[in-house]
């Protein structure tokens, strides 16, 4: 009996403590959730608001205040010691000097990265964007260089990575500016493929949002629509074009519908269509002289 009474009360003791635990869980997981993150050290905001302020005036056109706020950016980490976002801070910087026209600096800036001590250990990310960015920015002067750097950075892209896409459509793109068309045209298809890819990262391990997917897509459709005319094929060049002005109208990419629209403009003319060759030419004087007007205005 004392036995069986004993049993009793550890049980009550036991299913009371169950309860307790059951009502004190929530008040501890709200205590630790309400536990606040460390606080940014103020050099490090500062670093990231200039940054955001850069990525602003990148969008609003405005090359300067993007370039100068990079660069300040870009000291700030140095000053901290915090090599991998003063080197992105880099290539965002060369970023901004490529599209104002600024190719040597561009180049330049990118060749810093490339010579930082120890660059092959850094983030493969900073890696692949430093090769693909050095590939662009020598595309037009040094083909030969440009296509080792898109190699390298291709070696980095191991299975189906997220930049492969666009280091395929660089890739084709220099096959444009060596004059083989043929090349080209099997790139741009590759670079489609591996768009298709990304869409099921189940299968192969790669994801891009859907902007980037979407701008990658438009990309490689206006380089194939580029190799189609080069191969004195119109119509397929037009019908890429077409998808490609689509995508980037419905990403607001106005610099991107500029060059869809002077690829339709041209694919239109070779096929003696007058009216869609005016009225594509028409579209692109409207833009043009829309976007020099906007620039630097446009939030």
């Amino acid at each position: 009996m004392i036995k069986s009474h004993l049993t009793n009360s550890q049980s009550v003791m036991v299913a009371i403590n169950k309860r307790v635990i059951l009502l004190l869980l929530p008040l501890c997981l709200l205590a630790c959730a309400s536990v606040p993150p460390p606080p940014v050290p103020p050099a490090l905001q500062a670093a990231q608001r200039l940054e955001q302020r850069a990525a602003q005036a990148f969008a609003q056109g405005d090359w300067p205040a993007a370039q100068s706020d990079y660069q300040t950016a870009a000291e700030v980490y140095a000053s901290l010691a915090l090599v991998e976002p003063q080197l992105r801070a880099w290539l965002s910087l060369a970023r901004v000097q490529s599209q104002a026209g600024q190719t040597v600096l561009a180049l330049q800036t990118v060749n810093r990265v490339l010579a930082q001590p120890g660059f092959k250990g850094l983030d493969i990310g900073i890696q692949l964007l430093a090769h693909g960015r050095a590939g662009a920015l020598q595309m037009t002067s040094d083909t030969a260089a440009a296509q080792t750097h898109v190699q390298q950075a291709l070696a980095l892209c191991t299975g189906t990575c997220a930049q492969q896409a666009a280091l395929q459509v660089l890739q084709a793109r220099i096959a444009l500016q060596q004059g083989q068309a043929p090349q080209a045209l099997v790139q741009a298809g590759n670079a489609l493929k591996s768009i298709a890819a990304t869409a099921h990262p189940e299968r192969t391990g790669a994801k891009n949002s859907a902007y980037s997917t979407a701008t990658e897509q438009a990309n490689a459709l206006r380089v194939r629509a580029l190799a189609a005319l080069a191969l004195q094929q119109p119509r397929a060049a037009a019908d890429d074009a077409q998808v490609a002005l689509a995508l980037d109208q419905s990403l607001g990419l106005a610099a991107r519908v500029v060059d869809d629209l002077r690829v339709l403009v041209d694919a239109y003319r070779a096929l003696d269509d007058t009216a869609q060759t005016q009225r594509y030419q028409a579209l692109l004087d409207v833009a043009v002289a829309a976007r020099l007007a906007l620039r630097g205005t446009v939030p």
